[in-house]
């Protein structure tokens, strides 16, 4: 059965920060350097929520992260997060953020 895209993830979703998050909660920091092409991020980094609230890509938990331009998109950079940081994770602004619906697998969705 064809489906599109669209109907499997929620393409860069807005983002609504926990409530219960403080201003120097460590939050996850994802660089575009530690996205792998194997569907990996290799470095745990973590900042202060208040050093990356602006300026940055927001992401949560079980999100998928792909590369939005060239040549990174084209080298199939993009990453399954998951274990973030109080959940939470910020990154380049060069990410597409993709949320898989309910019936969406994230590692089918990272595969395509």
């Amino acid at each position: 059965m064809f489906r599109s895209l669209s109907e499997l993830v929620e393409l860069n979703p807005n983002f609504q920060c926990p409530n219960t998050l403080e201003p120097n909660d460590l939050v996850s920091f994802i660089p575009m350097g530690d996205v792998s092409d194997s569907g990996h991020w290799m470095t745990k980094r973590t900042k202060p929520l208040k050093s990356v609230r602006q300026g940055f890509t927001p992401f949560a938990n079980g999100d998928v992260l792909f590369a939005k331009i060239t040549p990174c998109m084209e080298n199939g950079k993009g990453a399954h997060v998951v274990g973030l940081a109080n959940a939470v994770g910020f990154g380049s602004t060069e990410f597409h953020v993709l949320r898989p619906k309910q019936e969406a697998d994230a590692r089918f969705i990272l595969s395509l």
